[in-house]
């Protein structure tokens, strides 16, 4: 190859990576702060100008199904979201020409972790992830009640699926340990140390569930905004069945995926 040839490609490829990345700055953090278990907090104002009938992104050639899920579950779990943005942050800098930032100690396989860098240096995949993730921020911000109507891509939550908050959280030691685990799922994605772990007499088999708990972002909404009881989650059941479009785009996204 010519230089002249090679500098074109160069120049090429460094308008690519800087196309995939920038849009990555635009990104909101995530606020997961955990309210009094009898106080509910009001939703974040909703975020402007964002087109609610263009969820999924436009690639060519059109993302397929099992791309779309697997995008839909980094998005979607508060560790891998976190890895996400960590890697993001990472190609900021090299295009920068600057030290990457301290990488976080992500309780995540090491497959999970290459599957995250292989998005984003995917100039089809990374515009696609942040398109996602800018989504679930707007659905994010509408609280609670969002989560059981939730459009195609995501998949809403189910009364089952929200259980989970109070079977596993059903006492002060799992509650205290709770507090813990949000601590430190926020530290990440705000790129802040990690608190450190309490002791707790808590079996590893439950500590691992709590944990399993927080890593669902659409359960962290539930827990942000107070719903730690049964009167609770009755209201979101109720919201539930006025959203029944919701549900049946939900089941397409599944029936896709099976």
């Amino acid at each position: 190859m010519s230089p002249a040839a090679d500098a074109q490609t160069k120049q090429t490829e460094d308008v690519s990576a800087s196309s995939t990345i920038e849009p990555a700055e635009q990104h909101a953090a995530i606020d997961l702060s955990l309210p009094n278990e009898s106080t509910a907090v009001n939703p974040t104002p909703q975020r402007a100008s964002f087109d609610e009938t263009s969820i999924i992104p436009e690639c060519s050639p059109p993302l397929s199904p099992q791309e779309l899920r697997s995008l839909i579950r980094i998005v979607l779990h508060t560790e891998q979201c976190a890895a996400l943005q960590h890697e993001i942050d990472c190609m900021h800098a090299r295009v920068r020409a600057q030290s990457p930032p301290p990488s976080p100690e992500f309780h995540l396989r090491e497959e999970v972790r290459a599957q995250i860098r292989s998005v984003v240096h995917d100039a089809r995949l990374a515009p696609a992830a942040i398109k996602l993730y800018t989504a679930w921020l707007h659905y994010h911000a509408q609280g609670p009640a969002a989560m059981a109507r939730l459009p195609a891509p995501f998949v809403s939550l189910t009364f089952s699926d929200a259980e989970r908050i109070i079977s596993v959280l059903n006492n002060a030691p799992r509650r205290a340990y709770a507090e813990y685990v949000l601590a430190r799922v926020m530290a990440l994605h705000q790129g802040q140390p990690e608190p450190p772990q309490p002791h707790s007499d808590l079996p590893s088999k439950v500590r691992r569930h709590i944990r399993e708990l927080f890593s669902d972002a659409r359960l962290v909404v539930l827990m942000q905004h107070g719903i730690w009881t049964r009167e609770g989650l009755q209201v979101l059941k109720a919201e539930q069945a006025k959203g029944g479009a919701g549900e049946s785009n939900a089941a397409k996204v599944q029936g896709q995926a099976s």
